[in-house]
């Protein structure tokens, strides 16, 4: 499996990419230890992959992700929601058993 980005999540990425200049660059998904359910997400930008990064491509969008984070992260897919109230990218992570309010973090 794999990770991957919905229509609407890539739309809203190649709208801050072209605002940040960055439209050349890889969006990398990774994990780190910490909030309340014990697992953060986080997204940014690379350059290139690293020597421990797995890639993949979803609606256009190039995607990078260290081979540990992925173990935690496969099958998720990035979303978002363009609500007034809770606007902003959502991890749909199908191994995720207990999440927290936010959506921010996620435990195993």
């Amino acid at each position: 499996m794999a990770v991957s980005i919905s229509e609407r999540g890539a739309l809203e990425l190649r709208r801050i990419m072209k605002e940040q200049n960055s439209e050349d660059l890889f969006l990398r998904m990774s994990l780190k230890g910490g909030g309340c359910s014990g697992f953060n997400y986080f997204l940014d930008f690379a350059k290139e992959p690293g020597n421990f990064d797995l890639t993949f491509e979803s609606n256009g969008l190039r995607i990078v992700i260290d081979k540990k984070s992925h173990l935690f992260m496969n099958g998720t897919v990035l979303d978002f929601n363009d609500g007034l109230i809770d606007r902003g990218f959502r991890f749909n992570n199908p191994m995720a058993k207990t999440s927290c309010g936010c959506g921010t973090s996620f435990g195993m």
